[in-house]
């Protein structure tokens, strides 16, 4: 899944406070959009990672 490589993703796992994406609530939980939607995830792919 593209979210294991985000940075967003990464720095929230990290955190020892609860966190996730915002975005993933949003539009992949709640939405129900695909996380290929992700523009993060679209815009590391287009600069090759």
């Amino acid at each position: 899944m593209k979210c294991d490589d985000c940075f967003v993703n990464v720095q929230a796992q990290k955190s020892k406070e609860p966190a996730c994406c915002a975005w993933y609530l949003d539009h992949f939980i709640i939405g129900g959009e695909d996380v290929e939607e992700c523009p993060i995830g679209k815009e590391a792919e287009e600069n090759g990672g």
